[in-house]
């Protein structure tokens, strides 16, 4: 039965990243993956009474009874709510799975080669979305929803965490360092801002680390080409289209403003302010925005936010503690050297991303996941693997 189970795990991860690329019209793939996950991680806790204890397992059912207390004293209930507040916990109880699924120098060489070709798949898929419509490159912020047909943000996440797996892999197994650095670059290609500052954010630490001495003339040379692409094209509105969509680079034409730069999440934020029960701060709303009835039906772009708004006080606190203190410090303590490079890196970008859209409800966080399981109990580059949970 463990080698059924085995499969089947090795089997959700690897079809996942395809799913991921589907339009938008195959949601319902989606969903089928989302369902035999579902049933897997209820199998695998069945039959492996040691996954209950991990802290994976103990920090999802935690969340786990934050946000059904929510859901269970919000004014309406429905199936929406339990289905976000699954995607919120599920990928930390399928992460949880690798407690039992120790890797070894096979299975990590196994595991670079599959990321190593879908980085190119997706590039390739990149080149080719961009042949089908015709745009100027460099306004690719601008024409992101049209390129990525409205699935922009999770296509490119997706993208910047393969792109680290692979970085880390490649100095385990001393393979394609350089080239590890190059799948970078076409982060730039997928238009998110958010993920765009979290990969420079990323980079910018292993800078610090590896070259301390020539960041400061980095940030002189940055500091350089700011200035001057302001002195050729002092108005700064024809510049927007380079950071903006296109709806909000031409709002920005007529009345560049903090809603115009911020693509209205300004308006959000203040809706949900005036609109705060604060006889529910505890255990927030049930997520609000879910409200079968609702006349606005945006989310926050913050994942602290949404926790906040939609959990209460004890279901953000679960969050950050459960996330930020038992795993990534936990991850920060417990490494050395390059692996603790990895750890600071992940934590500015995962910040990065979640503070300005959806992360940890997109069921591709669990490859963060797992990715700092790995970074946490497999060490680079000294010798055989170290191993210990």
């Amino acid at each position: 039965m463990k080698k059924i189970l085995d499969f089947l795990f090795v089997s959700l991860l690897f079809t996942y990243p395809l799913i991921v690329l589907l339009p938008r019209e195959f949601n319902i793939v989606g969903g089928i993956w989302g369902g035999a996950s579902l049933v897997f991680v209820v199998l695998a806790i069945f039959l492996h009474r040691r996954l209950i204890t991990n802290k994976y397992v103990f920090i999802a059912s935690i969340i786990s009874m934050f946000i059904l207390l929510s859901i269970l004293l919000s004014e309406e209930i429905n199936f929406l709510k339990f289905q976000y507040g699954l995607k919120v916990v599920l990928p930390l109880f399928l992460a949880s799975y690798f407690y039992v699924y120790p890797l070894n120098e096979t299975k990590l060489l196994r595991i670079y080669y599959f990321v190593y070709f879908y980085i190119l798949f997706l590039f390739l898929f990149f080149i080719y979305r961009y042949s089908l419509i015709n745009f100027n490159p460099l306004l690719i912020t601008a024409f992101r929803d049209m390129v990525w047909y409205e699935k922009s943000h999770i296509i490119a996440q997706t993208f910047i965490i393969f792109a680290i797996i692979f970085l880390f892999l490649s100095y385990r197994l001393k393979k394609n360092v350089t080239l590890a650095y190059m799948f970078f670059i076409p982060v730039l290609l997928t238009g998110v801002r958010s993920v765009m500052l979290g990969g420079i954010l990323f980079l910018m630490v292993f800078l610090l680390h590896f070259w301390k001495k020539h960041f400061l003339w980095l940030v002189i040379s940055v500091l350089v080409m700011g200035i001057s692409l302001i002195i050729i094209q002092p108005d700064i509105t024809k510049l927007l289209p380079l950071i903006l969509s296109e709806r909000d680079a031409n709002l920005g034409t007529q009345n560049m403003n903090i809603t115009t730069m911020s693509s209205g999440r300004d308006i959000i934020i203040s809706y949900y302010i005036d609109h705060l029960d604060y006889e529910r701060l505890f255990v927030g709303s049930g997520m609000q925005y879910l409200e079968s009835d609702a006349s606005f039906t945006f989310g926050l772009h913050n994942d602290i936010l949404e926790f906040f708004f939609s959990f209460g006080i004890f279901g953000l606190g679960a969050f950050l503690i459960g996330f930020y203190y038992w795993i990534l410090y936990d991850a920060y303590k417990k490494t050395s050297g390059i692996n603790r490079v990895f750890i600071k890196a992940i934590g500015l970008l995962i910040i990065s991303i979640s503070s300005f859209a959806f992360f940890f409800s997109n069921q591709v966080i669990i490859y963060m996941f797992i990715l700092i399981y790995i970074i946490t109990y497999y060490q680079v580059p000294k010798g055989n693997l170290t191993h210990a949970n």
